[in-house]
């Protein structure tokens, strides 16, 4: 490949918008853990559930996924693995805490544009095929439909299942 072609590539062939922006959403997540926000969330998230771990892991599930409707699912897990960490140090179990942050961040993640990695790249691909474009309002009302009953589905089977999880 000569250099001319190489440039051309890299010029017109990468998606550029896409990859700048998660190049700043990972350094937001940085900072957050970085600057003890994750640490105080996790204390406050606690607190709020009085220590009681299906209260907890529900919390985690709606939380995780309010945080994927406004950012990639991602980085809403990037952003609650040092919040579970932090959650482990105060003793009490987490092994559910994971399942809720996977349900929550995924299937939640569907309720917006932003809300997972997937959407972002079909959005972009449909615009640059000139098939039409989606607007966020639009996604929204065809998300919720499936991502909040999704939601709650697996927050129920994830509560019905506790005690079958290790401690």
């Amino acid at each position: 490949m000569s250099g001319e072609q190489a440039r051309h590539l890299v010029e017109k062939r990468v998606d550029w918008w896409t990859l700048t922006f998660f190049l700043f959403l990972f350094a937001s997540v940085g900072t957050l853990k970085q600057t003890g926000v994750t640490g105080v969330l996790a204390e406050r998230i606690v607190a709020l559930s009085g220590g009681s771990v299906p209260i907890l892991t529900t919390l985690f599930a709606w939380s995780s996924g309010a945080l994927t409707a406004v950012m990639d699912n991602v980085l809403a897990v990037a952003t609650f693995v040092p919040i579970v960490n932090d959650v482990a140090a105060q003793g009490l179990p987490t092994f559910p805490l994971w399942w809720a942050m996977l349900f929550g961040s995924t299937l939640l993640g569907n309720l917006t544009l932003i809300g997972s990695t997937a959407n972002i790249v079909a959005a972009g691909v449909l615009e640059r095929r000139k098939l039409g474009e989606i607007a966020f309002v639009q996604w929204i009302k065809a998300g919720a439909l499936v991502a909040i009953p999704t939601l709650l589905l697996a927050n129920l089977l994830l509560l019905a299942q506790l005690s079958l999880m290790p401690h």
